[in-house]
């Protein structure tokens, strides 16, 4: 899936590890005018006991956080959400933007989180 991400100088990888167990992946991109970064896929480990379980998403929204305010990018988006999980989303201060066809967007404006 991350393949059509790979060597694009907008895209934003990011892999969690725990020692040598790989916890979860995160890849996104950046829009071309820098408005928002748009996270495509987040995922944690099928292994129902890797050590992160329940860390994956807050660790994997700080490093898209701190890599978007890095470049002054005003939003952080997610793509498609699974609807079981938006309640969880929302938690981290994500709402629905757009109109509600598909795809689904959630969007966190990230104007007030300060910056470099």
């Amino acid at each position: 899936m991350a393949r059509r991400f790979a060597r694009k100088p907008r895209s934003f990888h990011a892999a969690l590890w725990h020692e040598s167990m790989l916890c979860g992946l995160c890849v996104g991109r950046v829009s071309k005018g820098r408005e928002h970064l748009t996270l495509h896929y987040l995922e944690s480990s099928p292994i129902p006991t890797h050590p992160l379980r329940g860390l994956v998403m807050p660790i994997m929204f700080e490093a898209a956080l701190q890599y978007a305010l890095a470049l002054g990018v005003k939003e952080l988006r997610l793509r498609e959400p699974l609807s079981a999980l938006i309640p969880r989303y929302k938690e981290f201060g994500f709402r629905v933007v757009g109109n509600t066809r598909n795809p689904i967007y959630l969007g966190r404006i990230l104007a007030n989180e300060g910056g470099p």
